[in-house]
């Protein structure tokens, strides 16, 4: 697995007044909301040398919420948490297969077309996996990679060239790892995160995963959103 190079990102939040951002107060406290996620290899992460030959690269996206508070603030706030509004936060992904992208990035995308006999979860595996493998055909017709995970019938795509490549000559797409981003008035920033390849190791012919994370940091404390895939 070659490292790709860590690409700065600057993502400004939504900002509760029109000055700032501000470092956090020494007494802040940071923490993720969930703070880990745990996959399985029926989540289409690309592993080099697992994927059969003709497979178009996959991955997965993910969301991702990060909270800074005050939790000793004034007595006049009967002593509730307080969120911190317009506070700097930095991002830090690892490893570098690991995308930030900032919520403003994320466009929903126009309900996707699928043939009129596919009406149910059942008829897209069936359409979309006729080897019975449990991922999509290399050959599966386009409108499978859609509706193959769909929960909601809500879709997104990406703005911009993240995941895609910055211009007509580069090798490599643009994949930042990290970024600065500012909490909104409730003390909230929300963003994805695509990973493009878990981290692994073979021993003995046996695929070991490794634990890919997200890293934030105020001027005081740190938070850790980490992602496990079982084998």
């Amino acid at each position: 697995m070659n490292p790709r190079p860590i690409v700065l990102l600057l993502a400004l939040g939504a900002a509760a007044c029109n000055m700032g951002p501000y470092a956090a107060p020494v007494d802040a406290v940071l923490s993720f909301v969930p703070d880990a996620y745990e996959l399985t290899e029926n989540d289409d992460i690309l592993v080099s040398g697992r994927a059969a030959e003709g497979d178009k690269p996959r991955g997965v996206l993910l969301s991702g919420r990060a909270m800074v508070a005050d939790e000793d603030p004034p007595t006049a706030y009967d002593g509730k948490t307080l969120p911190l509004a317009n506070i700097e936060v930095e991002f830090v992904t690892y490893p570098s297969t690991v995308c930030l992208i900032p919520e403003t990035a994320m466009l929903e995308a126009a309900f996707p077309d699928a043939p009129d006999d596919i009406t149910s979860m059942d008829d897209v595996y069936a359409a979309c996996d006729l080897d019975g493998n449990n991922q999509i055909d290399a050959d599966a017709p386009e409108w499978c990679a859609w509706y193959w995970n769909a929960e909601e019938n809500t879709w997104y795509q990406i703005y911009g060239s993240y995941l895609g490549y910055t211009d007509d000559t580069s090798d490599e797409p643009y994949c930042p790892n990290d970024m600065w981003a500012t909490t909104d008035s409730f003390g909230i920033v929300n963003f994805y995160f695509f990973i493009d390849q878990m981290p692994y190791t073979v021993e003995s012919g046996e695929t070991t995963f490794g634990t890919a994370e997200v890293n934030a940091f105020i001027t005081n404390d740190s938070a850790k959103l980490m992602v496990t895939m079982t084998n």
